[in-house]
């Protein structure tokens, strides 16, 4: 199932499924351009049969703007709403991790 997406500003790797659980790495900035693509990795993952939730993981996102927040919050309701887990990782760039924050996604 592993699968590469890509655009010359993002990467998002979606990896193989841990017990269920689906990796979703993301390389780049998520911005307005690229939000979309996002999205789309997302709604794939959480459509796949047997998945019990997904790892986001953006330790390699220097810059999330807020139209990146949409695909992160839409898959969040879907996952909760199945009952399934999400968590999303935050790597040192600060600007993400207080973005996640605000908007629920980190606690």
């Amino acid at each position: 199932m592993s699968a590469a997406l890509s655009s010359p500003a993002l990467r998002i790797v979606v990896g193989e499924p841990v017990d269920g659980v689906v990796p979703v790495g993301v390389v780049g900035e998520v911005d307005t351009a690229s939000a979309d693509e996002l999205r789309v990795a997302l709604t794939a993952v959480l459509a796949g049969t047997g998945v019990r939730g997904l790892v986001v993981d953006l330790t390699a996102v220097p810059f999330l703007a807020v139209p990146g927040l949409h695909p992160l919050l839409e898959a969040q309701a879907t996952a909760a709403g199945s009952g399934r887990s999400m968590s999303v990782l935050a790597g040192p760039h600060g600007g993400v991790d207080r973005l996640l924050h605000r908007a629920g996604l980190r606690a």
